[in-house]
């Protein structure tokens, strides 16, 4: 194949380049090519990820506290209260997941706030929330046991949607 600049000689050095999906091949001689630029120092670091790495290091947010999100992702730990507001868009996803999608508090409360909550979750509203919250839970489990060909499963749930429907209801 002869050279694509200079027709003349044979092509001895083939560039492929692809850019947002679209591929170019170019074909050259060894005369040619030594006039051509390629840029192997920066396609080294996009192949070993460092400027990539750099870059991340750079922009990585940190709490006041020094606390920072990849030190999260290693220990697991936060450094303070503050770091939730601080991380609060990605540890959003986190907590669901570790929560199986429920976003209220379920679990013991302390004696000391007892009453208090106890007023809060008595609204209307609140219990509204939970009540939907429970519906998709176990609309999104029924789904799953039908696709499971769990029938008997499926059952318990549909008639445990329906008494919590008819609550609502009433």
């Amino acid at each position: 194949m002869l050279c694509e600049n200079c027709k003349r000689r044979e092509a001895s050095v083939h560039s492929v380049t692809i850019i947002n999906g679209v591929k170019k091949e170019h074909y050259l001689c060894a005369e040619c090519a030594k006039g051509v630029q390629f840029s192997l120092p920066s396609l080294m670091d996009i192949l070993s990820g460092f400027h990539i790495e750099e870059e991340e290091k750079t922009l990585e947010q940190q709490c006041s506290c020094g606390c920072s999100y990849s030190i999260f992702q290693k220990t697991g730990l936060l450094g303070c209260p503050a770091c939730y507001r601080t991380f609060a868009q990605r540890l959003t996803p986190v907590i669901k997941r570790a929560q199986s999608g429920k976003m209220h508090h379920v679990g013991r409360i302390p004696d000391s706030i007892q009453k208090d909550v106890s007023e809060v979750l008595r609204t209307p509203e609140s219990q509204a929330q939970i009540e939907q919250d429970e519906g998709k839970r176990l609309r999104l489990e029924l789904h799953k046991a039908i696709e499971e060909e769990r029938y008997e499963r499926a059952a318990e749930l549909r008639d445990r949607l329906r008494a919590l429907e008819g609550e609502s209801n009433i």
